[in-house]
């Protein structure tokens, strides 16, 4: 696959490392990180990534806050989002999914494959899936 740059929005330090390793592992993909919604919303205006993984369970900002005010913002407005979550709830998926984002990953994610996921949440080349 190309080579990308994404950004992981995630408060979770076990999270972010294992993604990075997941997309290190089997892409040549650069993955950057923030750990709260304000960095993250920061580093989307400064880095303007190809796409970004939002965690939804975050302190302070949540992840559907952080996703109104990126969609709202001149310099991020078109980055594909996919939103991380725990949450299993169909209400709480439904919602998401209607948010028109790119996609929802649920946690635990499957490593292996995280990144065909999303590049075809981003419908991106994918050339080993």
């Amino acid at each position: 696959m190309a080579n990308k740059q994404l950004l992981l929005i995630d408060d979770n330090e076990d999270n972010r490392t294992l993604v990075q390793f997941a997309l290190k592992a089997s892409t040549d993909w650069e993955v950057s990180t923030a750990s709260d919604g304000v960095e993250g919303i920061s580093k989307a205006e400064l880095e303007r990534p190809d796409a970004i993984l939002l965690d939804v369970i975050m302190p302070g900002l949540d992840g559907l806050t952080v996703y109104e005010i990126l969609k709202c913002n001149l310099f991020t407005c078109t980055i594909p989002i996919i939103f991380m979550t725990a949450w299993t709830q169909e209400e709480i998926l439904s919602k998401l999914k209607a948010s028109l984002a790119e996609g929802v990953i649920v946690k635990p994610f499957d490593a292996i494959n995280l990144d065909v996921q999303i590049a075809k949440m981003c419908d991106w080349e994918v050339v080993n899936g």
